[in-house]
């Protein structure tokens, strides 16, 4: 009996001790957030930070951009928060905390800033009380993030190039087409879809014939429509009126196709490097 009365005890004991900590633990929450509470009140905000400016604006792809910004450091803050509207106008905030006075966006921050649209950030200075932040107000900028231009060799010029036009999520350049031999001034223009995943020149076989391009012997395609009956052919073709002309261009009449496209093969067999411009609908070709 005085064993179990003992060990009673002890659990008593035990219990009321731990009673005494959580006591003690939230009664020294209370007095800091208490504390805190009537600092912040007597506390006041930081300035806004002055001298917000784009420190450097680096256009990396068509997908991406860096953007740093700088400021002045305001008298008494210790933190720094900043922000930024996102492409579907939403606020990303914040974007970054830091206690120095610049801050890169879109590199290793969630937010990716795309080329070629405007953006409103903003920055604001905050003094850090306990777990707590007294923030002022926010300096605000607007910039605008050009577009992607693919870098060039100094004095590189493209030995094709056509501009065509944006149409169903597709760029579609405008080709002077002929039978070979046809004289320049009697090519006619074709539309062609621009297909970077496909690997032949394809020309609806209605328009083969209405110019009169040559049947080179059978062959079959397929894709994800199933096969088609086809035949191998050739083209003269002229990058727009006085442009860059190729003659015998190799690509394949299909039947019932309904429409041309324009593949990687014209740049494969000739060793070009292809560049297509989406802002401006431009398909250039240069030398590899």
């Amino acid at each position: 009996m005085d064993e179990l009365e003992q060990a009673f005890s002890e659990v008593r004991d035990a219990v009321e001790e731990r009673a005494r900590s959580v006591v003690s633990l939230i009664a020294k929450r209370l007095h800091d957030r208490v504390d805190e509470e009537a600092q912040a009140a007597t506390t006041q905000p930081p300035g806004v930070p002055q001298d917000f400016r784009v420190a450097s604006l680096d256009v990396l792809s068509p997908a991406r951009a860096l953007v740093t910004y700088a400021w002045s450091a305001v008298p008494g803050a210790t933190v720094y928060q900043i922000g930024h509207d996102g492409p579907d106008g939403t606020w990303h905030r914040p974007i970054a905390n830091t206690s120095a006075t610049e801050a890169q966006i879109g590199a290793s921050t969630p937010f990716v800033v795309a080329p070629g649209r405007p953006y409103t950030a903003y920055v604001q200075a905050g003094i850090e009380i306990g777990s707590n932040t007294l923030w002022g107000d926010p300096a605000v900028l607007e910039i605008s993030v050009p577009e992607y231009e693919a870098p060039a060799r100094a004095g590189e010029k493209p030995v094709a190039s056509v501009e065509g036009t944006l149409a169903n999520d597709s760029v579609v350049v405008p080709l002077l087409m002929g039978a070979p031999g046809t004289d320049a001034s009697a090519l006619q223009a074709v539309e062609c879809v621009v297909d970077t995943g496909a690997f032949e020149c394809a020309i609806d076989a209605t328009t083969a014939s209405l110019l009169h391009l040559p049947n080179l012997g059978a062959t079959s395609v397929g894709g994800v429509g199933g096969s088609a009956t086809a035949y191998l052919t050739q083209v003269d073709v002229q990058f727009g009126p006085g442009g860059a002309t190729y003659k015998a261009v190799n690509a394949v009449a299909i039947e019932g196709f309904g429409q041309n496209l324009w593949g990687l093969r014209f740049a494969i067999d000739r060793g070009y490097e292809v560049r297509l411009n989406t802002r401006t609908a431009e398909l250039s070709y240069y030398e590899g």
